[in-house]
């Protein structure tokens, strides 16, 4: 249980970032990387998401719903994150531990925003150009989803949140 008491200490970088993405809107790069024709830039810059991450990967969805679309994407995230969460408790080793923390951090950091903001506020912007030329907005709450997913997967490759096996007289060798 103790793992829950890093929830409060991820959340509060969280919350003094977007407080100051708010309430100063100001833009400035904080990274330039160029390699031959790669470029990997990242800047500070102030972004207010009204959507849902699951619109990337089905729009169609979101927008047939309309008005309810992301409503509704966002509610099956939700879904998603307690299931998750509920799995990653039968962990016993640290990483499932920690990918259910990242997870209810991440989740509950993007919540706040939408709650009082009406969107996620995110304040990083990212940009590649070259061979992937891609650019998107995000946050430390996406982040800490991210590491989620990781420990989430290492949990799983390691069989840590399969189910124990209950011991039977019949599985017993004798000798």
């Amino acid at each position: 249980m103790w793992q829950w008491l890093l929830v409060p200490l991820l959340l509060i970088p969280e919350a003094v970032l977007k407080m100051q993405a708010y309430q100063q809107s100001t833009t400035g790069r904080l990274l330039d990387i160029n390699l031959y024709s790669q470029s990997l830039r990242l800047h500070w810059a102030f972004h207010l998401n009204e959507g849902s991450a699951m619109g990337y990967w089905m729009p169609r969805v979101q927008a047939a719903l309309g008005f309810w679309g992301s409503k509704f994407m966002i509610f099956c995230g939700v879904l998603a994150a307690g299931f998750f969460v509920w799995q990653m408790q039968k962990s016993r080793t640290r990483a499932g531990q920690l990918g259910a923390v990242f997870l209810v951090s991440g989740a509950v950091g993007n919540l706040v925003d939408r709650f009082y903001v009406g969107g996620v506020i995110d304040y990083f912007l990212l940009q590649l150009k070259g061979i992937v030329n891609t650019s998107f907005f995000w946050n430390l709450s996406d982040l800490y989803i991210d590491f989620a997913v990781i420990f989430l997967l290492v949990a799983l490759l390691r069989g840590d949140l399969a189910e124990p096996e209950a011991a039977t007289g019949d599985d017993k060798k004798e000798h």
